[in-house]
């Protein structure tokens, strides 16, 4: 349930306004038109966690949804990728081929 939460860039114990909030913003910043999948994203994430009835049904069904779970991770590993300042593995082995 928390991977819901950091899409929307909230903390777990966010209450139902500041998730309507947040998702307001998102939704004006990531329109549909220009942002296609991130908008699918984030109003897959807010239908999850919008009220304690959605959260509960979330809890209960769990990951079903295995293409969007698979694009947030791919999406997360990327800008850890691209924040990092040491060099990967993958740096580091092409590294050793070339010696």
């Amino acid at each position: 349930m928390f991977i819901y939460h950091q899409i929307l860039g909230l903390n777990e114990n966010a209450k139902d306004q500041e998730i309507r909030n947040r998702y307001l913003e998102l939704v004006r910043k990531f329109t549909p038109e220009q942002h296609p999948e991130s908008f699918i994203r984030i109003t897959k994430a807010y239908e999850a966690i919008k009220d304690k009835r959605s959260r509960i049904k979330s809890k209960i069904t769990g990951l079903k949804d295995y293409q969007f779970w698979t694009e947030a991770l791919t999406d997360l590993v990327k800008t850890i990728d691209l924040e990092r300042k040491s060099p990967g593995l993958g740096d580091i082995l092409a590294v050793d081929k070339n010696e």
